[in-house]
């Protein structure tokens, strides 16, 4: 009788030998900005590649007529180009009430969510994080580490 072990080690370092590792996760970055009263807003926020973009050059969502200015409730999406990338998006409220002295006290409150997946994963109301600045109503900044924070909170 031949000895089966043989057979069963061979098929054994096949199996074992296979790549057996499931796909990349697709990873989709969001942005939104929220504001109190749907007022309007611009700032700046990082893209796919990481690179920094500008409210106020974007004409397709944008025009001189209303001040380059953005509409309460917008989102952006996108598949990051390149890991890791610093996810960054900040937001000013426009205030027709706020000059040097006011500050930004009569400003409408403003949101910055980011989500990863349709996952919220950091959001900052009138606040930016980790800044030391005080009297930020109407000012948010919301920055997320990908994929180092994403891992350390899975």
């Amino acid at each position: 009788m031949k000895n089966p072990i043989l057979p069963l080690l061979a098929l054994s370092i096949l199996i074992f030998s296979c790549d057996t590792e499931l796909p990349e996760e697709s990873i989709t970055v969001t942005y939104e900005v929220i504001t109190e009263n749907d007022v309007a807003w611009s700032g700046e926020f990082k893209d796919a590649s990481g690179q920094r973009v500008l409210t106020f050059d974007l004409d397709e969502f944008t025009s001189e007529a209303d001040g380059h200015s953005m509409p309460s409730g917008w989102r952006y999406s996108f598949q990051p180009a390149v890991q890791p990338i610093e996810l960054l998006i900040a937001a000013t409220a426009f205030c027709d009430e706020c000059d040097e002295n006011t500050q930004r006290s009569p400003s409408p409150s403003i949101t910055a969510n980011i989500y990863i997946n349709n996952k919220l994963v950091w959001t900052e109301t009138d606040n930016c994080r980790e800044c030391t600045a005080e009297n930020l109503k109407g000012l948010a900044t919301s920055w997320y580490k990908f994929p180092e924070e994403w891992e350390a909170n899975d």
